[in-house]
């Protein structure tokens, strides 16, 4: 079986790309990667790229040897595995689709990627192109689906693997998996367990793909279906709940994509830190510091009012 794997970095490609190593049914071509678009680069990476390539090999075998699969990089997997990247700036330009269409590829897998397919990509493989999705398909199709699940307080969520069509997260269903969004959750923590899961399920359906020649799906459902755009500036908005430990899950998880804030006396409080901690304080509000008190637990968030917001 042999197979073509976009995917951006992050522990949903990279531990795509770890199963899909681990099989020995596939033989995996190569990761597409998107070129990386001009822009600040941190300094630690700079001075990694500016590295002779001897220094940044042996860099990556020592983690790759020394830390957790789940906390790789994808140039420590690629190495590690001895896969070839490939890199185009658009995925559906004549450049692609040549390369593409080159590999003979039976399958194409999508493992978080930034670009949407066009119908002349999704006819090159053999059998079909697939996708991971973290969510509960038909529900938060489209970008940043865990963005807006916290942001909407769900109490469960869950990873789709499903075939790509001409529309946006609306093929159908390969693979299903659910699992509870706790109070105590982070977007870290729901990645980690998207990826885990959709790894394990990408083995199967692979599996039973190189045995019966044919892929097993459910149409997606036409209830329950929902799609949010791209977070924005005003998304960041934090409720102010009775259940504290549920506000500071929402706090984090806007802190990973936005600038949180909440509305509180009509005005836009920024929230730069904060602390929860067990007993009671009187609630209050300054320029610079919320106190909010529910159920023997005292919430403090720092940071400064906003002007001109609200």
């Amino acid at each position: 079986m042999k197979v073509i794997l976009l995917g951006m970095g992050g522990r949903i490609t990279t531990l795509a790309v770890v199963s899909l190593c681990e099989m020995a049914e596939v033989e995996l071509l190569a990761i597409v990667c998107p070129k990386s678009r001009k822009g600040k680069v941190p300094m630690l990476k700079r001075l990694m790229l500016n590295m002779p390539s001897f220094i940044q090999n042996s860099i990556r075998k020592i983690r790759v040897r020394f830390f957790k699969k789940e906390y790789w990089q994808l140039p420590d997997v690629c190495l590690k595995y001895n896969i070839e990247v490939v890199k185009f700036s658009n995925i559906n330009n004549e450049e692609a689709t040549h390369y593409l269409k080159s590999t003979n590829c039976d399958l194409i897998v999508i493992a978080n990627y930034n670009q949407i397919l066009k119908p002349h990509i999704l006819e090159i493989p053999q059998y079909a192109t697939i996708n991971i999705h973290p969510s509960l398909l038909p529900a938060y199709r489209g970008a940043n689906p865990i963005f807006w699940m916290f942001k909407n307080n769900e109490t469960r969520g869950g990873v789709t693997i499903h075939i790509v069509d001409k529309s946006i997260d609306t093929g159908a269903i390969l693979t299903q998996d659910s699992f509870l969004l706790g109070r105590t959750e982070s977007v870290y923590s729901y990645t980690l367990k998207c990826a885990l899961k959709a790894s394990a399920s990408l083995k199967s359906i692979i599996t039973n793909l190189s045995v019966n020649k044919t892929l097993v799906f459910t149409n997606q459902l036409d209830s329950g279906v929902s799609s949010y755009p791209k977070p924005k500036s005003e998304d960041g908005e934090v409720l102010v709940l009775d259940d504290l430990k549920l506000m500071v899950r929402n706090i984090k998880a806007m802190k990973t994509y936005l600038r949180p804030f909440i509305i509180i006396q009509s005005q836009r409080f920024v929230i730069n830190s904060f602390s929860l901690k067990k007993g009671r304080r009187k609630p209050s509000m300054s320029e610079n510091r919320v106190v909010i008190s529910s159920n023997g637990q005292c919430l403090t968030l720092k940071g400064f009012i906003e002007d001109g917001k609200i």
